[in-house]
């Protein structure tokens, strides 16, 4: 998942932190600056979402596979 789907779901930044216990939207930034979000954090998203948000090692920045484009 991404953070932009991430953001569609919980409707902010916050509240998708809140969900998961971040206090500060820095993590959100470097998500976005690494250009994805870490797979075990889409893990527990998918988990708190009951399935409506799908965790995918291709969003991972740091799996080797991952890609931008």
């Amino acid at each position: 998942m991404t953070v932009d789907e991430l953001n569609a779901f919980f409707g902010t930044d916050q509240k998708a932190g809140l969900a998961l216990g971040y206090k500060s939207k820095g993590t959100f930034s470097r998500w976005r600056r690494k250009g994805g979000v870490p797979y075990a954090t889409q893990c527990a998203y998918e988990k708190i979402s009951e399935g409506k948000l799908k965790a995918r090692r291709e969003d991972d920045p740091d799996n080797p596979f991952f890609s931008t484009t």
